[in-house]
């Protein structure tokens, strides 16, 4: 199920050799340095020793809910990070898929630079997000995802097929993309015109 294949950066646990500390860090590496509560609960950190950490310095709290390891690198996508990982629903199921001109970014193709963070939730979430978050809603189906540099993303097909329906997205920007995409051999072209028709 999409619970069991994107959620695993989550969950899994590496070897139970492993103490909490370096299991936590083994995820926040996958993350560009960022840890959930959930997560470092799961893997054996409860609340008390991240209030410890955070006051010693060893952690840094982001936002409610999401930390980070000072001495790990961000990710060049930390702002898209931040948004997905922070973003679950109460059995720390993630809710939200960057998508749309976000997406280009995370696959390297086209032109677009968004000023803003977009991403894709169902139409049943009713969580609000941030400032300079731009909210769209679908049903996106297992092979519509993917994980990117530790990123939940919509997969290049499914980013085209959104923007190839988005009124907003510059034609030209589109175009770029697709040529882009095709050239590099990312989509081949035939399944790429079935899809922006569907």
């Amino acid at each position: 199920c999409i619970k069991v294949q994107l959620n695993c950066t989550f969950m899994q646990s590496p070897q139970s050799k492993k103490s909490p500390r370096q299991a936590c860090i083994i995820v926040a590496q996958r993350q560009g340095g960022l840890l959930t509560a959930r997560q470092a609960s799961a893997l054996g950190w409860k609340k008390q020793h991240l209030r410890y950490h955070a006051f010693a310095g060893n952690l840094r709290r982001v936002t409610h809910g999401l930390y980070r390891f000072p001495e790990l690198t961000p990710s060049p996508f930390d702002d898209l990070l931040r948004a997905t990982l922070a973003a679950t629903d109460r059995r720390g199921v993630p809710i939200a898929t960057i998508s749309h001109a976000s997406a280009l970014l995370v696959h390297a193709i086209g032109e677009s630079m968004p000023s803003k963070i977009h991403l894709t939730v169902a139409p049943s979430v009713r969580r609000r997000f941030g400032k300079g978050v731009v909210v769209h809603r679908a049903i996106l189906k297992r092979a519509d995802m993917t994980m990117s540099d530790g990123v939940r993303v919509t997969t290049i097909l499914r980013t085209l097929h959104d923007l190839a329906n988005d009124a907003e997205f510059p034609p030209d920007q589109f175009r770029s993309a697709i040529a882009d995409a095709t050239m590099r051999g990312m989509v081949n072209a035939k399944i790429l015109r079935k899809q922006i028709k569907a």
